[in-house]
C-alpha cells in the first residue's frame, strides 16, 4: 500500500463523512466546499498547494484568531491516521454547531461524528481498523504533526458556509514508521547512595 494512494481513499472518505456529520447537524450539506488541500511527502518534500483563487488571504487570517482544535486517532494493523479538526471559535461557527456556550464539546461530537462515518468506510477495505475517542488541544498544536514524523502530511481546508471555515489534517503512517523516535536516559554513575528495600 502506498501512502499517496491510501491518501486519495482517506481524502475521499473524509468529504463523505464531513457531509454525513454537516446533515447530523441539522445543516445544510451542499454548501460545503474544498477550499485547497495541501501535501507533504516524506520528511524533506516542501508542501505543495492547490488552492483556489481568493482563498489565502482567509487561510492566512486564522492566526489572529482563537481557534478550537480536536484531535482523534483511526489506526489498522499496518496503518496510523492522527487526524486535528480547527475552527475559528467566532459567532458565526456557533450559530453553526447550534451552540451559545460550550462550543469546544460540540465540535468534539461532530469530530466523533465524522470520525465514526470515516472509520467505517475505512473498515470496509481494512476490516482490522478502530477509532479512539476525541479530545480537545491547543489551537497551536495544528502544526506540529510532523513530531510523529509521518510518510505523508495532509492539509484540507473546507468551507461550511459562507462564514464558517474548517481545517482537517491528518498525519498517515505506514508499517515500520509508526510510533515517536526515543533516546534512552544516559546511564548515571553510582556513587556509593544507601539503598532500602
Amino acid at each position: 500500500m502506498s501512502a499517496a494512494r491510501f491518501s486519495g481513499q482517506i481524502n475521499a472518505f473524509l468529504e463523505g463523512a464531513l457531509h454525513y456529520g454537516v446533515s447530523s447537524l441539522g445543516a445544510d450539506a451542499s454548501s460545503i466546499q474544498l477550499e485547497a488541500v495541501t501535501r507533504e511527502e516524506g520528511r524533506t518534500q516542501p508542501p505543495t498547494s492547490k488552492l483556489k483563487p481568493g482563498s489565502q488571504a482567509a487561510l492566512m487570517s486564522r492566526d489572529k484568531q482563537e481557534h478550537l482544535l480536536v484531535s482523534l486517532g483511526v489506526c489498522g494493523f499496518d496503518y496510523r491516521l492522527v487526524l486535528l479538526f480547527q475552527i475559528e471559535d467566532k459567532a458565526a461557527t456557533r450559530d453553526f454547531f447550534g451552540s451559545t456556550e460550550a462550543i469546544q464539546d460540540r465540535l468534539g461530537e461532530f469530530t466523533n461524528l465524522v470520525c465514526g462515518s470515516l472509520n467505517r468506510s475505512l473498515q470496509r477495505a481494512y476490516p482490522s481498523t478502530g477509532m479512539s475517542t476525541p479530545f480537545s488541544m491547543s489551537g497551536a498544536c495544528f502544526d506540529q504533526l510532523q513530531i510523529l514524523r509521518p510518510d505523508l502530511r495532509v492539509t484540507l481546508n473546507f468551507l461550511l458556509n459562507a462564514d464558517v471555515r474548517l481545517r482537517i489534517a491528518y498525519a498517515l503512517s505506514l508499517g515500520r514508521t509508526f510510533g515517536f523516535v526515543e533516546n534512552p536516559p544516559a546511564e548515571e554513575e553510582s556513587v556509593g547512595e544507601l539503598e532500602l528495600f
